[in-house]
């Protein structure tokens, strides 16, 4: 039955035709073939960009982690500077009031001296 089939096929068709008609099957079997190996590679190649794209994700998290703790430390350091400009102001102001007692305690007169001035007076001198 094949054999009557594809004889009449041959005939209705003829030499030329048949040719072409393989000819065009062999490209469709062709296109087949390639546009399979392009969709393989379309989804690796997809693949690969949802792993950076991921990895991407993973590195902006970390960087923006990062960002706010160094936004928190830089607030923390100014704080700290505020705090210590802030204690070197107490601080002088202290000084200005204890070298000025020192000043009147040293330019008394010798005779507001009691008992107890030569050992107030001795450490009144070795302080700085």
């Amino acid at each position: 039955m094949l054999r009557v089939f594809g004889g009449w096929l041959f005939k209705l068709l003829g030499n030329g035709t048949a040719l072409a008609v393989l000819l065009a099957l062999g490209g469709v079997i062709y296109h087949g073939w390639r546009t399979g190996n392009l969709q393989s590679l379309v989804a690796d190649r997809d693949e690969r960009l949802n792993e950076a794209t991921a990895e991407l994700e993973r590195w902006r998290s970390l960087a923006l982690a990062y960002r706010v703790r160094g936004d928190k430390l830089a607030a923390l350091q100014r704080s700290a500077n505020d705090a210590v400009r802030q204690l070197q102001l107490d601080l002088d102001e202290r000084n200005k009031t204890f070298q000025a007692t020192a000043l009147q305690i040293r330019q008394a007169p010798p005779e507001d001296d009691g008992p107890v001035a030569a050992v107030l007076r001795q450490t009144l001198e070795s302080l700085p």
